[in-house]
């Protein structure tokens, strides 16, 4: 049945637009609405139920995703054998980011390394740094990560690829462009490709380059680690 007075159907309530509907009633219905539509879409995706942006960079071995609920990173762990976490963003102790995460990690007694890149993106020593712990096979089978689970643990695969597999800039970025959430046109995913050309012409494209982790990079692995 359609709405008296010719109303507006949005699929899950009907707003009636009869002018004989008192001012009050209207405005009563348009708030809860557009409350409702602020909630949809303002919730964080880390807090969204399932493990959001998981793909297998090494089957077994190493998994990339976005910061996910406490929820989700159990499953994720549980699924994938997981043995060690890299956070890929600076992040305060209080945050409840950091909180739930560490639940879990204590719960499992999985490690955890913070690698605290700001902003979407990374210098060219973070991305090394990320990239050796990445690859060690003692931290293996791990999880690594930024918050969307996009730009940085995109920049931090790529330098895995570079560095340690001997994969050029462009072969890196091909894979990454295959990514369901890559946008090759946008402009922050054309600074992700230009960064990952600057890494791969540094001294940081070869493995025998050391990266020292500065000392607001210690205190912040440091903090992860005490988690435990």
């Amino acid at each position: 049945m359609e709405p008296a007075g010719g109303g507006i159907r949005l699929g899950f309530a009907t707003l009636a637009t009869d002018a004989r509907i008192r001012p009050m009633n209207a405005l009563r219905w348009i708030l809860i609405m557009g409350s409702l539509v602020a909630l949809a879409i303002g919730l964080p995706a880390w807090l969204s139920a399932g493990p959001k942006r998981i793909a297998r960079v090494e089957p077994g071995r190493i998994i990339r995703g976005a910061w996910q609920s406490p929820e989700a990173l159990r499953e994720v762990a549980q699924q994938y054998h997981i043995k060690t976490i890299v956070s890929l963003t600076a992040i305060n102790a209080d945050d409840s980011k950091y909180v739930g995460q560490a639940e879990v990690v204590e719960d499992l007694g999985l490690g955890w390394r913070i690698v605290p890149m700001r902003g979407s993106r990374a210098t060219l020593a973070q991305m090394a740094e990320a990239a050796d712990l990445v690859a060690d096979p003692d931290l293996q089978p791990i999880f690594f990560h930024c918050v969307a689970g996009h730009h940085r643990s995109s920049l931090v695969q790529a330098a895995y690829r570079i560095r340690h597999q001997g994969w050029s800039a462009d072969e890196a970025w091909n894979e990454l462009r295959k990514l369901n959430w890559t946008r090759p046109e946008a402009s922050a995913d054309r600074q992700d490709a230009a960064l990952i050309v600057e890494f791969a012409a540094s001294p940081y494209a070869h493995k025998e380059t050391p990266c020292v982790p500065s000392e607001d990079e210690r205190s912040f692995s440091g903090l992860a680690l005490r988690s435990r």
